[in-house]
């Protein structure tokens, strides 16, 4: 079995935890209201008691009813982002490679 490449596992780890940032949710009126946050999978949840914004630090830092994060969705995050990381990264590298050949 090959070893992860500590690289690409902190391009990954960098990614998960800033992308939620970047990607707005919306309001869910399960319950107590939530926003949800995260990519591929949600694994930052937020609870509003009436809808504020669909911002993660807005929502953040401009009071909230609570604050969920689970570990195992952001784990699983981690890891589909670092084989997405990885393919590109070996394609990229073995077309370099490639394209030094043939020169």
């Amino acid at each position: 079995m090959r070893k992860l490449n500590k690289e690409y596992m902190m391009w990954s780890l960098l990614f998960c935890i800033v992308i939620p940032i970047f990607i707005p949710s919306n309001f869910s009126n399960e319950g107590m209201g939530n926003y949800s946050f995260g990519f591929p999978l949600k694994y930052i949840t937020i609870y509003q008691r009436e809808p504020n914004s669909m911002w993660f630090l807005e929502n953040f830092f401009n009071g909230n009813a609570g604050l969920a994060i689970n570990i195992v969705p952001f784990a699983l995050n981690v890891f589909i982002v670092y084989l997405v990381v990885k393919s590109v990264a070996d394609k990229i590298y073995k077309k370099k490679d490639l394209d030094s050949n043939v020169k």
